[in-house]
């Protein structure tokens, strides 16, 4: 007899709604990492959040630099508001 392994599912759909499967201690993990999350973004001098932000032009230091200038305060808000999302709802069981 083969036992299949069940997959386990942290979120359930219906429509438009998912409930969140998590116990209370993955909650508060999730909430956690994503003030940690947060903070590191906001510090914004780390050198390893490089990989969080595209490089457009790997051959052009001019172009990237203006390229940087454009989008790099948009994706550091994108991704705090983000963390913050996760953060104020890591609590709650359903999400529309």
């Amino acid at each position: 007899m083969i036992l299949r392994r069940r997959k386990a599912l942290a979120f359930r759909r219906d429509g438009d709604r998912t409930t969140v499967l998590l116990g209370p201690d993955e909650r508060d993990l999730v909430a956690h990492l994503a003030g940690q999350f947060h903070a590191v973004v906001a510090d914004d001098d780390d050198p390893h959040l490089t990989r969080l932000y595209p490089t457009a032009y790997v051959d052009d230091a001019d172009l990237q630099d203006d390229f940087t200038s454009l989008v790099h305060d948009d994706l550091v808000l994108t991704r705090l508001d983000a963390a913050d999302l996760v953060k104020a709802t890591a609590r709650v069981d359903a999400l529309d």
